[in-house]
């Protein structure tokens, strides 16, 4: 993907602004003329370019590496961007936002991210539905497991095979799939009931803004149990590029500088150095 077609097509987009499916495509146009440059230049090379779509490269290096599924398509209709730092996914405005129950099941079609409060309950997963999830910090809360290198804008990731499997309680089966930025610190978890096409398809959907910024979610990098620092969130925000103005509020039975709030929602894709309040403790 080249910096003109990238800044072209996302100076259009922030927040939950409404981007139709030409400003997707020329993305896609981009990353075809790379992929025919690419392979005009690399056809000796020992570690080979297998696959390239979306703005993503799938690495092989030898022999015995094999192709993983590749997505082509743009998410059909209007789409909006949500992201964290410099890594976004374009989605359906259709979706819903943290559209889930019990203990993150969703209950449609939806984008999920920074999930505050969870029941801790089973639910069904509903058929023929679909869900990425945005998080930063360790991979490890989806047994994120590095099976494929791979490069999206530029930057290395590392992709975990799609695998399917029964629900435990409708037997629905449920496909799952996840790319990891080790560099940026993000995570893209994508699952869906409709088979393991659709999750390779969404995860076609990532890419990398350099010329963006995704409000992070604050609660990541906390215990379960702890609440949320101010100070942590306000160094984090700045280390992104962000401004944040910080506002008091009296809260009983916290302490003071622990977060209460974010404003724009975390996921919402700015410009660097956007205003993002953060109100806190005081």
């Amino acid at each position: 993907m080249t910096e003109p077609n990238l800044s072209d097509v996302l100076d259009r987009a922030v927040a939950d602004k409404v981007v139709g499916p030409p400003r997707i495509d020329a993305i896609r146009s981009g990353a075809a003329r790379i992929r025919r440059r690419r392979r005009a230049g690399v056809a000796g090379a020992v570690a080979a370019i297998v696959a390239v779509a979306g703005g993503t490269a799938f690495l092989a290096q030898g022999p015995a590496a094999t192709q993983p599924p590749v997505a082509a398509d743009p998410p059909a209709g209007p789409t909006r961007l949500v992201g964290i730092g410099q890594v976004a996914v374009a989605v359906p405005v259709t979706w819903g936002r943290n559209a889930v129950r019990c203990g993150g099941t969703p209950t449609k079609d939806t984008v999920v991210i920074d999930l505050r409060h969870l029941t801790f309950c089973m639910a069904p997963r509903p058929k023929d539905t679909e869900s990425i999830e945005l998080a930063g910090g360790n991979p490890k809360r989806f047994a994120f497991r590095s099976e494929e290198v791979v490069e999206i804008g530029g930057v290395r990731a590392e992709r975990q095979r799609t695998t399917c499997a029964p629900g435990a309680l409708n037997r629905v089966e449920t496909c799952s799939g996840a790319v990891y930025f080790p560099t940026l610190g993000v995570i893209i978890h994508a699952q869906s009931s409709t088979d393991a096409a659709t999750v390779d398809r969404m995860l076609g959907w990532v890419t990398v803004a350099p010329d963006r910024v995704g409000v992070p979610e604050p609660w990541y990098h906390e215990k379960q149990s702890a609440s949320p620092s101010g100070t942590k969130y306000l160094e984090q925000l700045k280390a992104l590029g962000l401004r944040p103005v910080v506002e008091t509020k009296k809260a009983s039975g916290q302490f003071a500088g622990d977060l209460l709030d974010v404003r724009p929602a975390p996921g919402t894709v700015l410009t660097p150095g956007a205003a993002v309040t953060v109100v806190v403790v005081g």
